[in-house]
């Protein structure tokens, strides 16, 4: 496995990157997870993959973001709302078109993270508390997100969705 992502990069910057820092490998799958709502450089990324006829592509759609309640810190935006330009729910529905347009498989983690547990405490961005104990940070998942986000990939390849000592 290589992972060639680059933290703050849009999909215009992996596209560019995608030779020298994917293809190059003959990887045998490439999942790819873009959160700047660039659908025509997502496209040729894909395409692209696709021309090699090496590579089995799925995308992936980022867990949402909510911006932190910092006292005694001025943010430009609304707490407790979705960080904007990041894992939005307008991104994530474009994502998901453009996969059935092209016929690769998505999985849609900002959904799915939406959904967790809003039967006992609202969506995480109403609540972000609960989104919290998925995060390291604003926009990262921690130790529990990172296990969510197994779980709802682990059916692609197979897999079992806890993990042996879960057992």
């Amino acid at each position: 496995m290589i992972n060639a992502v680059c933290c703050g990069e849009g999909a215009a910057g992996g596209l560019a990157r995608l030779d020298r820092d994917v293809l190059r490998f003959a990887p045998d799958l490439v999942i790819i997870c873009y959160w700047d709502g660039d659908m025509e450089a997502l496209r040729q990324i894909v395409k692209k993959i696709r021309a090699t006829g090496r590579a089995d592509v799925l995308l992936r759609i980022s867990n949402p973001v909510v911006i932190p309640n910092m006292p005694g810190v001025k943010l430009p935006m609304e707490i407790n709302k979705e960080w904007p330009g990041m894992s939005t729910g307008e991104v994530a529905q474009k994502v998901v078109a453009l996969a059935e347009e092209l016929g690769v498989p998505v999985v849609d983690h900002y959904l799915a993270w939406l959904a967790a547990d809003t039967e006992h405490h609202g969506p995480p961005v109403s609540n972000p508390n609960k989104l919290w104990m998925l995060m390291s940070d604003a926009t990262h998942p921690g130790p529990l997100g990172h296990l969510l986000s197994y779980r709802q990939l682990a059916p692609y390849f197979g897999l079992p969705e806890k993990l042996p000592w879960e057992l």
